[in-house]
C-alpha cells in the first residue's frame, strides 16, 4: 500500500504546470521524496521550521493565504499552487508568511531535488515567476531552439567558389557559369578579394539583347561593390540584408568585408532550398508591384508567412520584425505608385520633402496581423507662398495612399487617427507646436493622444523629419518635468488583470461577456509603462517599441535591469497569445476565453501579468502618485 502513495502524487502533480513538463521516471522519483502533511485550519506555516526546513509545499487540497512582510493578506492560494518556492531562489529575506484558511493536505518537496530538476530542465524553470538562478530565460518559446529557426539557422554556401579575374571575356564567364550550373560568378583580383560579381540577370540585360559584345571583359557589365558576410551569419540576417540592398546574392568573405578573400557566393535561390518561407521573395515582388490590387494579394502571403512561423513557434521577435519590415516595404511602394498616379492626374511631384508615420501599435513594431490603420504624415515647412499648394498636395496624397491602404486589407480607423484626417497631416512646425500644445496643458485628451502619436516611427520618406520631432518631444518634456507625472497617473489606470483570487478580470459588455481583453487589460499597462519610464530617462534616440524600451531601461538601471528584462520577455509573450489567438479565430485576437486555454497556458499568463503589478509599483513610487491629485 505504501508503494501506491508516490504514484498517487505523481499522478496529482502531472496535472499542474510545471510538473506536467517532467518526464515520468523523473517526476516519481520527485514523488518517492514527497512528505504529506496534513493542517488544520489557520495554522501557520512556518518555513523556517526545522520539520519543514529545505521543502516547497503544493497544495492537494485546501487554500492557503499569503501574507507579506508587513501583514498583509496578498494573495490566496488553492489547489495545485506551490508555494514556498522562493527559498530555491535565493530571496529568503522577502519570504512571506503562509496560513491555512481552511483544513488543508499538503505535498512537502525536497527543494534540492527540485533544484537539480530545474538545473537540467530549462523550460520548467521558466514556471517560476522571478527564477534567475537556473540562467534559463523566463517564459521561453515552447520550441527548443534546435536550428529550424531563421534566427539560429546558419546559412551555407558552396565549398566550390565559381570566380574569374576582371579581364575574362563575358563569353568564359558564362561558359563556366553554365557549366558549373550557377546563376552567377564573382569577379576577385589577384589576392581573391571580391571587386564584383555578375547574375544571370545581367547577363540577360547587357548582353543577350546585343548591347555588350561577349568579348569584352567581365568588368565591363559587373555590379559593385560586393555586399559581403561572414561565414556565421544566418538565414534570418541574410534575408534582411537582401531586403535591404535590394539584392539577390551575397559574397560570403573571410571577416565579412571585401578586404578578405572570398568563400562562395548565397544566392535567393540557396534561401529558398534552406526554407521554402522566404521574405525575400515577397519583398521582391512587393517592389515589383504594379497595383493596389497585387499589393494587397502579396499582403495575404505575408499574413500566411507570419501564421506559418507562428504555429512553428519561431521567435516573435522575428516574427514582428520580418512582418513590419514587409508592411513598410509595403507602403513605400504604395507611396511610389500613388506618387506615380498623381503626376499623370497633373497633381505633380511633392513640392517638399515629407515623412509617412506609423503610429500606435504599427509605430512600435509590433502589428503582425492587420488590424486598423493609425498613421500621420509630417512635410517639411513651407514657405508663405506654398503654404496652401502643400496642404492640398499632401492632403490628397494621404488620401489616396490611406484608401489603397485599405485596398490592400488594411481597415480605416474607427477614430480617423490616419493621415487623411487634416489634424494628422501637418508640417513640421505644426506638429512641433500641437505637441508643445499636449505637453504643456496635458488634459486627459491631451495625454490620450501623446500615448498614441508618441509611439511613431518614420516609414518612408525624409526619416530626418521623424528624427526631429523626437528631439522636440525630449527637450520639450525635460521643460516640462510634470507632464510625465500626468503620463504616469494615466499609465496605472489599467490595474492588473486578475481578481483578488486569480481569476481573469473578464468583459461585462454584451458584445464580449465573459472574453478577456489582452490588449486593453495586460498589453497596454506594459506599453503605457515602457513609454513612460523611456521618455522620463530623456533617451538620445527616443526608441517605439516596447521590449527594445525595456531592453534599454536594463541597460541605464541596473538596480531594475532583471525586472525590466523578464517584463520584456512577458510582453513578449503576451504578443505570441494575441497572434495565435487572432489566427485561430481569424481578426485581431483581442478577446478570447479564458476557459478554453490549458493549464500551462492559464500560468503562462498569469505569470506574466505580475509584472503588470511590479512595473506599476515602480512607476507608482518614482512618480509619488500618492500625492498626486
Amino acid at each position: 500500500m505504501a508503494n501506491l502513495i508516490p504514484h498517487r502524487i505523481s499522478d496529482f502533480l502531472k496535472d499542474y504546470p510545471p510538473f506536467r513538463e517532467i518526464g515520468a521516471k523523473e517526476l516519481l522519483d520527485l514523488s518517492l521524496k514527497v512528505r504529506v502533511l496534513f493542517l488544520h485550519s489557520r495554522e501557520i506555516i512556518d518555513l523556517a521550521n526545522e520539520d519543514w526546513k529545505g521543502r516547497c509545499f503544493v497544495i492537494r487540497e485546501g487554500s492557503v493565504a499569503v501574507f507579506t512582510a508587513g501583514g498583509e493578506l496578498s494573495d490566496q492560494l488553492e489547489t495545485g499552487d506551490l508555494f514556498g518556492d522562493e527559498l530555491l531562489f535565493g530571496t529568503s529575506s522577502s519570504i512571506r508568511r503562509y496560513e491555512t484558511l481552511e483544513d488543508c493536505l499538503l505535498y512537502a518537496l525536497p527543494l534540492n531535488q527540485l533544484a537539480e530538476i530545474l538545473r537540467r530542465n530549462p523550460l520548467i524553470a521558466g514556471f517560476f515567476p522571478g527564477n534567475n538562478k537556473f540562467a534559463a530565460p523566463l517564459f521561453p518559446d515552447k520550441k527548443d531552439p534546435g536550428g529550424s529557426f531563421l534566427e539560429i539557422q546558419q546559412a551555407s554556401h558552396s565549398a566550390r567558389l565559381i570566380a574569374c579575374k576582371a579581364q575574362t571575356s563575358i563569353s568564359e564567364a558564362a561558359k563556366n557559369m553554365q557549366e558549373a550550373g550557377v546563376g552567377s560568378i564573382l569577379i576577385t583580383d589577384a589576392e581573391g578579394l571580391p571587386t564584383g560579381i555578375v547574375t544571370d540577370k545581367d547577363l540577360r540585360k547587357n548582353v543577350a539583347t546585343g548591347e555588350i559584345s561577349t568579348t569584352k571583359p567581365i568588368e565591363s557589365i559587373m555590379s559593385q561593390p560586393v555586399v559581403c558576410i561572414p561565414p556565421d551569419r544566418t538565414v534570418a540576417d541574410l534575408q534582411m540584408l537582401m531586403i535591404r540592398h535590394h539584392i539577390g546574392h551575397l559574397c560570403v568573405t573571410a571577416d565579412g568585408s571585401d578586404q578578405s578573400p572570398a568563400l562562395g557566393i548565397v544566392s535567393e535561390h540557396d534561401i529558398l532550398r534552406m526554407q521554402t518561407r522566404n521574405p525575400a521573395v515577397l519583398a521582391k515582388a512587393i517592389r515589383r508591384a504594379s497595383s493596389p490590387e497585387t499589393l494587397a494579394e502579396i499582403r495575404e502571403q505575408v499574413d500566411k508567412l507570419a501564421a506559418g512561423y507562428l504555429a512553428g513557434e519561431v521567435s516573435i521577435a522575428y516574427v514582428s520584425r520580418i512582418v513590419t519590415l514587409l508592411n513598410d516595404m509595403l507602403l513605400n511602394r504604395l507611396l511610389e505608385l500613388t506618387q506615380a498616379d498623381m503626376e499623370k492626374e497633373g497633381k505633380g511631384k511633392a513640392p517638399l520633402g515629407f515623412c509617412w508615420l506609423a503610429i500606435g501599435s504599427q509605430g512600435r513594431g509590433e502589428q503582425i496581423l492587420r488590424t486598423d490603420q493609425d498613421n500621420a504624415l509630417v512635410y517639411e515647412d513651407p514657405e508663405s507662398s506654398q503654404v496652401e499648394n502643400a496642404r492640398q498636395y499632401f492632403n490628397l496624397l494621404a488620401q489616396k495612399v490611406v484608401k489603397g491602404l485599405e485596398t490592400c486589407g488594411f481597415e480605416a480607423c474607427p477614430a480617423n487617427m490616419m493621415a487623411s484626417n487634416s489634424q494628422w497631416c501637418m508640417s513640421l512646425s505644426d506638429w512641433k507646436q500641437q505637441f508643445s500644445r499636449w505637453i504643456l496643458h496635458p488634459t486627459p485628451e491631451y495625454i490620450l493622444l501623446s500615448n498614441i502619436f508618441f509611439d511613431f516611427r518614420a516609414v518612408a520618406g525624409k526619416k530626418d523629419l521623424s528624427a526631429q520631432l523626437s528631439i522636440h518631444i525630449r527637450e520639450a518634456i525635460r521643460q516640462q518635468t510634470v507632464f510625465l507625472s500626468f503620463l504616469a497617473h494615466d499609465a496605472l489606470k489599467n490595474p492588473p488583470p486578475l481578481t483578488f483570487f486569480k481569476h481573469f478580470v473578464l468583459e461585462k459588455s454584451e458584445e464580449h461577456k465573459d472574453m478577456f481583453d489582452i490588449k486593453q487589460r495586460a498589453m497596454l499597462p506594459l506599453a503605457d509603462a515602457a513609454r513612460l519610464l523611456h521618455l522620463g530617462s530623456f533617451p538620445e534616440k527616443i526608441l517605439s517599441n516596447t521590449v527594445e524600451r525595456f531592453k534599454q531601461l536594463a541597460d541605464k538601471e541596473p538596480q531594475n535591469r532583471e525586472l525590466f528584462l523578464q517584463t520584456a520577455q512577458a510582453y513578449e509573450i503576451l504578443m505570441r497569445f494575441r497572434n495565435t489567438a487572432g489566427l485561430a479565430q481569424r481578426n485581431s485576437g483581442r478577446y478570447f476565453s479564458p476557459a478554453e486555454l490549458t493549464i500551462i497556458e492559464r500560468m503562462t499568463l498569469k505569470n506574466c501579468f505580475q509584472f503588470i503589478r511590479d512595473i506599476q509599483q515602480l512607476i507608482n513610487v518614482r512618480f509619488q502618485l500618492s500625492h498626486f491629485r
